[in-house]
């Protein structure tokens, strides 16, 4: 049996009002969704580490692509000229310029993935703080 508390809704022997019942409810709704979103974070944390390893992944083969190609090239040249050892200072920069071009865009892409992640982690706990505030009204 509940106390006597009429500004809480509760009215002792006489049982609760409506408005007591309704409210119980909304707090226990408020709470299911406080445990479903903060499940959705850790969802979305390995979501968003897949993302970064696929990246990676993707970088990665892309990069050596590209420089396998280009010392296919270099060693046509050096097997065209008949000399033992050729350095062409060409095909040198393309290398590195490919290097500096693949590491910064591989950067940009995880620093992208890095923002949307921060993003959907602010936003849940900016859903957590709503629901907490709106426990506060109920």
């Amino acid at each position: 049996m509940r106390k006597w508390h009429p500004a809480s809704g509760n009215w002792g022997i006489f049982g609760r009002t409506q408005g007591a019942k309704v409210a119980e409810k909304t707090g226990d709704f408020i709470e299911d969704q406080k445990e479903e979103i903060s499940l959705r974070r850790n969802e979305l944390e390995g979501f968003f580490s897949q993302s970064k390893d696929m990246i990676e992944e993707s970088s990665l083969s892309k990069f050596l692509n590209d420089s396998y190609s280009i010392n296919t090239e270099s060693e046509q040249r050096k097997s065209r000229s008949n000399l033992a050892s050729v350095f062409d200072l060409n095909s040198e920069k393309a290398k590195q310029n490919l290097k500096d071009s693949s590491e910064s865009n591989f950067n940009m892409q995880l620093l992208n993935v890095g923002r949307q992640e921060q993003d959907s982690m602010y936003t849940i706990d900016d859903l957590l703080r709503q629901l907490d505030l709106e426990k506060l009204r109920v």
